[in-house]
């Protein structure tokens, strides 16, 4: 049982478990020092809760901050690879929807399904390094929009631009 006296009344005394030292002592294995550095990070405080007394450029800390990194890295290009997927598959359905409008439908726009208007205008939106799509949220702000838009512009400079239509662009 340990004993300790913080308080001003030198007969108050809090007993802590014998057990509890476990919970404050760090691991004494190095893999999970680097383990637990890895999962909270690497700061002044947590090598000295880890570790304890060692230099910050201990071979513990050094492989903990690599590994850190090299995952950091990863997420990076997994959530790029997502990005440009994403935007990709934007694109296709953006294609999409404009061969459809330029195949002559009568009702113009509104011929469009809502999921082909969507795809335009957030294509638009993104080409133009603009946010804000979601705030057109109804069929006939998305049709005002795309009638304003000047997508033969667009869709001309794309590589995988379908052929305007007579007058178109």
């Amino acid at each position: 049982m340990v004993l300790l006296n913080h308080s001003k009344d030198r007969n108050h005394q809090v007993s802590l478990p014998a057990s509890s030292s476990a919970l404050v002592a760090g691991p004494s294995d190095e893999e999970e020092q680097v383990r637990r550095l890895v999962k909270t990070g690497v700061s002044h405080t947590a090598i000295w809760q880890v570790c304890g007394a060692v230099a910050y450029n201990s071979s513990t800390v050094l492989r903990a901050e690599a590994m850190r990194f090299e995952a950091e890295a990863a997420a990076k290009e997994v959530a790029g690879a997502k990005k440009v997927a994403e935007a990709d598959s934007l694109k296709l359905e953006a294609v999409a929807a404009y061969n459809k409008f330029l195949q002559g439908h009568e009702l113009g726009f509104y011929g469009l399904s809502a999921t082909e208007l969507q795809a335009l205008v957030k294509y638009v939106f993104a080409r133009r390094n603009e946010k804000g799509a979601s705030k057109l949220s109804t069929k006939k702000l998305r049709v005002l929009f795309l009638q304003g838009a000047g997508l033969g512009a667009l869709f001309t400079n794309t590589p995988m631009a379908p052929t305007p239509a007579r007058g178109e662009g």
